[in-house]
């Protein structure tokens, strides 16, 4: 169906039906918001959620499901600061200069070192019954509401983001599977000669945050006795760390090769490495790497 029809058969159908512009990894993407009235919920459909629908009673059965898995919380309590205070986390995403005016009521951090956008958003487990990791993003009118500053929230979310990441080695995650023949298993710890290091939360989503702490690297590197290491942003979830002298060049180009042909472009996070000094305490910017 295209996208006017699909407004129009929800709007008869008596949804409260409007034409958004949200920020999706980076990037301006339109979609439609679908509100039942008395509700707090308001789903949104994009191209790719609507693409296969055919007809009308296959669009209702489908936002009918929307409502289902977003059940109609009291989202009136994300208003209270010491309810929220403590789900609040740092994401990253793309920084595309173009589109930084898509961020106008967001509360973010450009970083133009790494070409990325920090920003903070609540895991709505603090209010909703069912534990999925939902999120949203926060919005400068939430200062004024809670009396913290941007500052000051982001402080607290970088304290919750280094509290609720982990690493381990990427054959330590290999074997958590669970599924994977023994053979394979004796391989993989019998090749662990110069481990990759795999960095994420514990939900496994937007674990790629905690770039904005550069402290934890410092954390890890002393913890390790590391005192250079190569951060691969695999995906806006998680980092591969290689603590070892790296070629950048060469890695930059297995990093793009990847991101074209197994990333999905909402899981994009960068085309370049990232080098971590530890006796600088910071990432070294490109133009003062020796290779």
């Amino acid at each position: 169906m295209k996208k006017n029809e699909v407004i129009e058969v929800l709007r008869n159908a008596g949804y409260q039906v409007e034409e958004v512009t949200n920020i999706k990894n980076g990037k301006e993407k339109q979609g439609i918001s679908i509100r039942k009235e008395g509700s707090c919920v308001a789903p949104v459909l994009y191209e790719e959620n609507i693409k296969g629908i055919e007809d009308e009673a296959q669009l209702i059965a489908f936002t009918a499901e929307c409502f289902y898995k977003a059940p109609d919380e009291d989202f009136s309590k994300l208003e209270d600061f010491d309810s929220v205070k403590d789900f609040i986390f740092i994401g990253a995403e793309p920084l595309i200069n173009q589109n930084r005016y898509l961020y106008g009521d967001k509360i973010v951090k450009f970083d133009s070192v790494k070409d990325i956008v920090f920003y903070l958003y609540i895991n709505l487990d603090c209010i909703l019954a069912a534990k999925t990791f939902a999120t949203t993003r926060i919005k400068k009118d939430f200062l004024e509401k809670w009396g913290v500053t941007e500052d000051e929230l982001f402080e607290i979310a970088a304290l919750n983001t280094r509290k609720n990441t982990q690493i381990c080695t990427m054959t330590e995650m290999l074997l958590g599977f669970g599924n994977l023949p023994e053979e394979v298993k004796e391989d993989l710890i019998n090749s662990e000669q110069y481990p990759m290091w795999v960095i994420s939360n514990k939900q496994k989503v937007k674990g790629a945050g905690i770039l904005y702490c550069e402290e934890y690297f410092s954390y890890i590197c002393n913890k390790y006795d590391w005192q250079e290491i190569t951060v691969i942003p695999s995906s806006i979830h998680e980092l591969i760390i290689i603590p070892t002298p790296t070629k950048k060049a060469d890695i930059n180009s297995m990093i793009h090769e990847v991101n074209e042909t197994q990333v999905a472009e909402t899981d994009y996070l960068a085309d370049k490495c990232f080098i971590f000094n530890n006796d600088m305490h910071n990432f070294v910017p490109e133009d003062d790497l020796p290779f």
